[in-house]
């Protein structure tokens, strides 16, 4: 599911930095990582080898600042009058497969063409044409061509990639009484790979949790990923696969 807040479009306006700068748009979303396929290793690489600031240099990322605008997260750029920057200073950022929002978690309907929703603890997608989608509403169907229930295992990850994401932090104590677990023994495979990130400055970890530090803080979908089994899984993957 790809995270797009502007739509296709306006996020293709939004490659041309100085274009969307002039336009002082109140808001601004755009990928400065490229390609979709990136794994973790290429971003937390950059930090690694040295080539970070010219990374987030190329694209623009340093004209939003010299326009105006904060950054929020997750490639979400903002005026300082705007809601969702000043979510962003009081702690409240919400997010969903969309990208930031002001809004609380809520049930998302998908209508139209290739729409994803997302009720309860399940994720569905609409038909991806026409032609299937009108011709499952005109058989009286809704048009779901696919769907996913989450497991408790996803729920609670969920949580600890969004209190990354949204606070930048995520405290143990109330992660294990939500749901019932020991954060330290359960999460011990991710706790030893975040070792490289706190070691690069990303993070900081105590005994009460995780914080992601002002550096790290742009480098945030690197440490969520981390926490991600079922992206882990994949890497893992196609890692074999290469090998073979």
């Amino acid at each position: 599911m790809g995270q797009h807040v502007l739509g296709l479009t306006a996020q293709q306006q939004a490659l041309d930095a100085p274009a969307a700068v002039r336009g002082h748009d109140d808001q601004v979303a755009r990928p400065f990582f490229g390609r979709p396929d990136d794994g973790i290793g290429h971003v937390v690489g950059l930090a690694h080898h040295g080539f970070g600031l010219h990374a987030l240099g190329s694209c623009g990322f340093f004209d939003r600042f010299q326009a105006g605008y904060v950054y929020v997260g997750m490639d979400h750029f903002a005026l300082p009058q705007d809601a969702l920057a000043v979510a962003k200073r009081q702690g409240r950022l919400h997010r969903n497969f969309q990208g930031y929002s002001t809004q609380p978690d809520c049930d998302l309907i998908a209508l139209g063409v290739s729409s994803i929703g997302s009720v309860g603890p399940t994720y569905s997608q609409n038909a991806k044409t026409l032609d299937e989608y009108y011709d499952l509403i005109d058989h009286g169907r809704l048009p779901v061509v696919r769907g996913l229930a989450l497991s408790r295992d996803d729920l609670l990850r969920r949580a600890v990639i969004m209190a990354l994401m949204c606070q930048g932090a995520v405290h143990f104590e109330a992660i294990s009484h939500a749901y019932l677990i020991d954060f330290s023994r359960y999460f011990a495979p991710e706790m030893q790979a975040l070792a490289p990130l706190q070691e690069q400055g990303m993070v900081e970890v105590d005994a009460a949790g995780i914080q992601v530090t002002a550096m790290g803080w742009y480098f945030v979908r690197a440490v969520a990923m981390v926490f991600d089994r079922h992206l882990q899984s994949d890497i893992h993957r196609t890692r074999f696969s290469k090998i073979l």
